[in-house]
């Protein structure tokens, strides 16, 4: 990953994917256009749970009007 490039974490709250549980999904930011998705997520029964593996350095960003619904928050 180039050193411009920046890690994010995003939790969904019961997404299209997981009807029934939080999912921390991890992203990379680029130059691109768009985010891209990493192999990566976990599954939460509790927002607890899913902010628990959060990288304790991360800064949350409160969720926009303008995200999907089932954004809960991303860290950044």
């Amino acid at each position: 990953m180039p050193a411009e490039d920046l890690t994010m974490f995003v939790i969904y709250e019961r997404p299209s994917d997981y009807p029934t549980r939080y999912v921390v999904r991890k992203w990379i930011v680029t130059n691109a256009p768009d985010p891209i998705p990493a192999d990566y997520f976990t599954l939460h029964n509790t927002l607890e749970e899913a902010r628990a593996t959060i990288p304790a350095w991360m800064v949350c960003i409160v969720r926009s009007p303008k995200d999907v619904p089932c954004i809960v928050e991303s860290y950044v």
